[in-house]
């Protein structure tokens, strides 16, 4: 079995967590309104967050320093999930 997959019900359905949005994990942090707990364990402001991983062993927020040292973008890894920038006319 691979321990890897994150498989939770969300609105009724079976989902894998790196389905998600985004924001679900901003949410759903359940510590400091404005810090975030990065994979490898550092604590930074949420502004500096760009994604979040789901992959169990190190799952957390990611800076661009730590997006670019797991190379999460070019190797299209399944547990990263990419924080959607949100238009100034919108804030």
């Amino acid at each position: 079995m691979n321990t890897s997959t994150v498989t939770i019900t969300f609105n009724g359905r079976y989902i894998h967590s790196s389905d998600m949005p985004y924001s679900a994990f901003d949410r759903g942090f359940s510590g400091n309104k404005y810090n975030r707990r990065c994979i490898d364990g550092t604590v930074t402001g949420c502004g500096k967050c760009v994604g979040y991983c789901t992959f169990y062993e190190h799952k957390g927020f990611l800076t661009k320093e730590l997006r670019n040292k797991h190379d999460c973008l070019r190797k299209g890894c399944r547990y990263y999930v990419a924080r959607v920038k949100t238009p100034d006319y919108i804030r």
